[in-house]
């Protein structure tokens, strides 16, 4: 039997589903950047406690005090704000979200030592936790993996005594097997998620809005201007070769470490600054209009554990082109749901070119894009998976107590 529960909450009225069956069970989320504050990491865990409480999950959460003038402040979950998680224990957290060990659940975000105070509180008192590594399950070569062993086996040792672990892509669950050998926790593979709104109700942007033409090709990267991870250096130098009648680039985001006045050098030695457009950060309805504006989304990153800006493409609905080097290139090759470039401009350029020239390409892969989206970044379908990844846990957990 369902009921429909009507709970009201600071983010209005959410209906939830609860299945009466089952026992009640509490997920903390616990995450050391404040969520008021827009960001891809904080965004990607607001959405995933949302899903979860959609789904009839009691999910809350737990992060670190904003001191930021412009914070959101409505949310449609229970939030708790702290100085430092570094100060976070068993007992206060219980207190405040009524937590009983038995029915309750640490869900951990980020890979960090400050976490390991409450982890031992929680070992103690036999409440399973959880981890999802935003990138920090996968390494860039092997140097940078070696790093990761060590740390995960010398210096912080949770994720290693963790019930279970979340993983955003195939690729970052099969490095972790190099990076957490012998780990025996149960194992979720679900990347990020995207709130997709109604899209026939979002006006399409604007050309005359970010100056381009109406008959070009509109290239769109969306994100922080972090140049060397993101690749833009080489997109920037990709975008030069191309036919400067054809084509507009348009770089949407915040600036990260001076990232626009390099690639606005980078623009300007090659001599296609006129063409390039840098409109700041966009979110909201203007995001949307943006991507419904974009002919194709190109993000060339030399090392991305989730592209959230890119799922959210797909799932518009627009082709893409991106690196070989992400952890969701085996995957999105497999769906053949975009095309992949090794990293350098002479191929980026190439791949672009052939994008443009071929719109029966560019129909199927918006199409098969927008079908891996559905399938691996849709609310509606991750709270389910969240919550028989937490069932198995807590039940494994109680018969190894029984």
């Amino acid at each position: 039997m369902t009921i429909l529960v009507l709970a009201a909450t600071p983010g209005g009225v959410e209906v939830a589903a609860a299945m009466n069956s089952e026992p009640r069970f509490r997920i903390v989320h616990v995450f050391p950047y404040s969520p008021r504050i827009s960001g891809g990491h904080s965004n990607a865990i607001r959405i995933f406690i949302e899903c979860q409480r959609a789904s009839g999950l009691d999910a809350v959460g737990v992060a670190v005090r904003s001191d930021s003038a412009s914070t959101e402040t409505g949310f449609g979950f229970p939030l708790m704000e702290v100085d430092s998680i570094l100060n976070l224990r068993w007992e206060p957290l219980a207190q405040q979200f009524d937590l009983v060990a038995g029915n309750s659940l640490i869900h951990f975000h980020n890979v960090t030592r400050a976490y390991a105070p409450l982890q031992r509180d929680l070992r103690l008192v036999g409440v399973p936790y959880v981890f999802t590594g935003h990138g920090q399950f996968s390494f860039k070569n092997v140097l940078h993996g070696l790093k990761k062993f060590v740390y995960l086996q010398f210096w912080d040792r949770g994720p290693r005594k963790a019930d279970g672990l979340q993983f955003l892509a195939k690729d970052s669950e099969r490095q972790a097997r190099l990076l957490l050998p012998g780990y025996r926790g149960m194992r979720l593979v679900l990347g990020n998620l995207v709130n997709l709104p109604e899209l026939a109700g979002v006006p399409t942007a604007s050309r005359l809005d970010y100056q381009v033409p109406t008959d070009a090709f509109v290239l769109l990267f969306l994100g922080r201007l972090d140049v060397w991870t993101k690749g833009l250096d080489l997109l920037v130098e990709a975008f030069s070769c191309l036919p400067p009648n054809q084509f507009r680039l348009v770089l949407a985001g915040p600036d990260w470490q001076g990232g626009q006045a390099r690639l606005e050098k980078v623009a300007d030695e090659f001599g296609c600054r006129e063409r390039i457009s840098f409109p700041g950060a966009v979110y909201g309805e203007k995001k949307w209009s943006l991507f419904k504006m974009a002919d194709a989304f190109v993000s060339p990153s030399r090392y991305e554990a989730f592209n959230i800006a890119q799922a959210e493409a797909m799932a518009c609905g627009l082709p893409v082109v991106t690196s070989t080097r992400t952890s969701l290139a085996t995957e999105l090759r497999e769906a053949d749901a975009a095309i992949l470039s090794p990293l350098a401009a002479e191929p980026l350029a190439r791949a672009i070119a052939t994008l443009e020239a071929d719109p029966a390409l560019r129909r199927r892969l918006g199409d098969r894009g927008q079908a891996w989206a559905d399938l691996n970044c849709n609310p509606k379908r991750a709270g389910e998976r969240f919550r028989q990844f937490y069932k198995s846990i807590l039940e494994r957990r109680a018969g190894k107590q029984n």
